[in-house]
């Protein structure tokens, strides 16, 4: 019986899915595996190619949802038909995520015997504006999780399936998986690597779906940054009070004055309460949110 299973989430990616395959296989082929892909809705032929691929590798198993339901419930989804020890939840069709840091990840797990091993990303093709605006998410992400969030990881990992079996269960239609691995991993190690670049076909995400994540990823983390702004707004309102009344105490009172202090005071004072209101708001309609938050009714079939 194979022991690993490895997810591979894809979307328009008929260029790419037989040299995924083909690369997987390489790396890990020896050791017994499943290789997992779930089409989601895709609108080129991706589906029917993965189809014609079956026959010619037999060790894939081919899902398919009814639509589209992005990248974290496919994988989501995905789990709910492993049958091995331990999962890769996350392979790119693309392959700009290296097939040799599976095998690495692996070797790794089985020197140091540890729950999960997962890899880091060192290095992005991609612009500094952008790589700029992900550390900046990241580092909100990591802060608001203790430190368990690692900076550079994703669902790209090995890890024992009965550590996320949990994850099955969330009834959430978008899950921000990575959140939720980064504090269920374990006893973990990490494998650094750098991304390639994309050789075939075009990606599929865009500006909105990565700020559609972003919002996804904060919205488990928010209570926490809502509790930091309306702290800030605290201080910062102490501090916009204690201007204000030593600006018209020395105003007069004092021969020689400071009254350039006094709108600074007001105007710290002004932004204090609206960041407050702001924390404040955002925390209840983020309760709301999520008390309505429903699972999608996307349907998921084997071919």
């Amino acid at each position: 019986m194979n022991s690993i299973t490895v997810v591979t989430p894809c979307l328009n990616e008929a260029a790419n899915l037989r040299d995924c395959i083909i690369a997987v296989k390489n790396e890990i082929g020896e050791m017994g595996f499943d290789h997992i892909f779930i089409d989601n809705a895709s609108t080129d032929d991706s589906l029917h190619v993965l189809v014609k691929l079956k026959e010619e590798f037999p060790h894939i198993r081919v899902l398919s949802n009814s639509y589209n339901v992005g990248v974290f419930s496919s994988i989501q989804r995905a789990l709910r038909e492993i049958k091995t020890e331990w999962v890769v939840p996350f392979f790119a069709a693309d392959l700009q995520d290296p097939a040799h840091v599976i095998r690495a990840m692996i070797e790794v797990q089985k020197s140091e015997e540890c729950d999960s091993v997962f890899a880091v990303r060192a290095d992005r093709r991609e612009s500094k504006a952008l790589s700029i605006l992900r550390n900046l998410f990241y580092r909100v992400l990591r802060n608001a999780t203790k430190g368990a969030y690692v900076i550079g990881t994703s669902e790209f990992c090995l890890i024992r399936f009965d550590a996320i079996k949990q994850l099955i269960q969330l009834n959430d239609p978008n899950p921000f998986l990575r959140i939720y691995l980064s504090q269920i991993s374990g006893n973990v190690r990490y494998v650094e690597y750098k991304m390639e670049a994309r050789q075939k076909g075009k990606s599929s995400a865009s500006v909105f779906s990565l700020v559609d994540d972003a919002l996804n990823g904060l919205s488990l983390v928010l209570p926490s940054v809502f509790s930091r702004v309306l702290l800030g707004s605290g201080v910062s309102l102490i501090m916009g009070i204690g201007l204000t009344l030593y600006s018209v105490f020395d105003i007069f009172l004092l021969p020689f004055n400071r009254e350039g202090l006094l709108p600074i005071g007001i105007t710290l004072m002004g932004f204090s309460v609206l960041f407050g209101l702001v924390a404040v708001v955002g925390h209840y309609v983020y309760l709301i949110h999520n008390s309505l938050r429903a699972g999608n009714v996307a349907t998921t079939s084997e071919l």
